[in-house]
């Protein structure tokens, strides 16, 4: 038997102190912020990625692993693009190794939190752990879950927003999402981000008929 600890409890535990230390510097905060955006993100695509890896016949050790860790150096940068998955994965590498997770899977946890960065894609992942992390990563960022997170965050890298303000940059916002709908990789994936986006537009019309905006 192996006297190492549990990769889960291990990988939760060094996503969730991450999460905190950078939504502290968000909110400028010393102790508890008032919004930890980033472990609200992961618990969402960990909820998302399980769901379609289990309607896929995913691996779900290697989809859970990545979706733990998909974000570990979110905020690294490298000659000018943005490197957290690789710095990610590599970082995911190492807490892996020091727990019961089955070696073999590593390579394969690394390579789907490598490919997750970006919002849009011209074709299709082809690795299924790869692509459904992929999938959850942007489906987190559609529908009712996405629109709370984004009004919890908007203070704080957002000074002085008013409603009018939000608005302008959800109608803005709309564009990106429906490119983000076009970028699933699995039919599942695509079945939820459209029902998400059609939510989406339904608060986006609902809004604008409130402002008295036309729509």
């Amino acid at each position: 038997m192996s006297d190492k600890k549990s990769w889960e409890e291990v990988a939760i535990t060094a996503a969730r102190a991450r999460a905190e230390q950078e939504s502290r510097s968000l909110w400028r905060a010393e102790g508890t912020p008032p919004f930890n955006y980033r472990w609200e993100h992961l618990k969402a695509v960990v909820a998302i990625a399980e769901t379609l890896a289990q309607e896929l016949g995913a691996d779900r050790d290697v989809v859970r692993a990545a979706a733990w860790l998909h974000d570990l150096a979110k905020e690294e940068i490298a000659e000018g693009r943005d490197s957290h998955g690789e710095a990610s994965a590599q970082e995911a590498k190492k807490i892996l190794e020091a727990t019961d997770f089955p070696p073999e899977k590593i390579p394969r946890v690394m390579y789907a939190i490598a490919q997750h960065v970006g919002l849009f894609r011209d074709e299709p992942l082809q690795n299924l752990e790869t692509a459904i992390i992929w999938d959850a990563d942007k489906l987190s960022k559609l529908g009712a879950t996405s629109l709370v997170h984004y009004l919890m965050t908007n203070p704080a890298s957002v000074p002085g927003i008013t409603t009018e303000r939000y608005f302008a940059q959800y109608r803005d916002w709309l564009e990106t999402a429906a490119r983000i709908v076009s970028s699933m990789n699995t039919p599942p994936g695509r079945k939820m981000a459209e029902e998400r986006y059609q939510f989406m537009q339904r608060f986006y019309r609902q809004l604008a008929q409130e402002l008295g905006q036309g729509g």
